[in-house]
Parts: structure tokens; C-alpha cells; sequence
């Protein structure tokens, strides 16, 4: 999915009824969590990937919480 695509994505979400958590796909293959989005995208920069903001976030890590919640 591109980057503007995801921007128009959060347009459509519903906020208030899901957690709204991006996921990345590394040039390298990895899956990598960011944080959680408050609002919707307001630039397809705020979606961009950063190593710095989601290097120790694996998605591992992530449906091991969500499987916790019992989502």
C-alpha cells in the first residue's frame, strides 16, 4: 500500500471504536509496529517509516498483545 493510499485509509476510520496501529514493512523484509494514531493523517510524512520510532517494535510483539486483549 502506498503512503498516500494509508493517508486516505485513516480518513475513513473510525477513532473512537479502534486502535488504530500502523505497520511497516522494512526495505529489508522486517515487519516493524509504529504508534498508535490518534487522529487521521494529515501527511503521508506522518506515515513514513523511521527507524528510530519503530526499530524495537516487531510485529511479534504486537499480536502478542492484541492475542492478550482477546481481540
Amino acid at each position: 500500500m502506498s503512503l498516500s493510499t494509508a493517508k486516505a485509509v485513516t480518513q475513513a476510520l473510525n477513532f473512537d471504536k479502534y486502535d488504530i496501529i500502523p505497520v511497516f514493512i522494512t526495505r529489508e523484509g522486517e515487519w516493524r509496529v509504529g504508534d498508535q494514531l490518534k487522529e487521521p493523517a494529515q501527511s503521508i510524512e506522518q506515515l513514513a517509516f523511521t527507524r528510530e520510532e519503530a526499530s524495537e517494535n516487531d510485529v511479534s510483539e504486537f499480536f502478542s498483545f492484541y492475542e492478550r486483549k482477546q481481540i
